[in-house]
This record gives structure tokens, sequence and C-alpha cells, in this order.
């Protein structure tokens, strides 16, 4: 197979192989839903933004969940859906992941 197939495949694979195993070692904190949505991401994103789009929704999730706490809206063991943060990131990685990336290697 070429490469073009490889690097989606490959982005499947590992990213629904890393979040799986998050999963298993945390107790199930992560859903099921979550691991499926960022496994087939990757099928779209490929292998480099499929990662960002990890980064981008723990980023946003952390401040979010932060910001929420520090507010005194929620406790520190409230549990927040992370399928909306990975959300922002699938999109935000697919519209500017490739610019993301070079600025990312310049600096």
């Amino acid at each position: 197979l070429s490469r073009q197939i490889w690097n989606p495949l490959l982005a499947f694979v590992l990213m629904g192989g890393l979040l799986l195993g998050i999963a298993v070692l945390t107790g199930g904190q992560l859903g099921g839903g979550d691991i499926k949505l960022m496994a087939l991401a990757g099928l779209s994103l490929g292998l480099r933004n499929i990662f960002l789009a990890l980064a981008i929704g723990s980023i946003l999730g952390t401040v979010i969940g932060l910001a929420l706490m520090a507010a005194g809206r929620i406790r520190r063991n409230t549990p927040l859906p992370f399928g909306v943060f990975l959300g922002a990131g699938i999109f935000l990685a697919y519209l500017y992941g490739g610019s993301l990336w070079q600025w990312y290697m310049r600096g």
C-alpha cells in the first residue's frame, strides 16, 4: 500500500490504542465514545494532526476545567465531558493543522 494510506491507518490504530490504554489504566475515566471519536478522526487528519487535535483538546479541557473550578461552578472531582474539547481540537487541527505545525517548527 502507498504511504498515503498508511498514514491515516497508523493514526487510527495509534490514537485508538493510546486512548484505550489510558481508559484501561484510569479505570474507565475516559469513555469509549472519546476513543472511537479520536480513532476515526485519525483516518481524516492523519498521524501528525491527530496528535495535535489531542493536544489542543487536552489544553482546552484543562483551561476550561480550571476556570470552572476557580469560578466555583464545579469541584475537583466533577467529571467533564471530554468529547466536546476533543471535537474542538479536531476541528482546529483540520482547519489550521498545517499552519500550526509550520509555526511550531519555525519557533
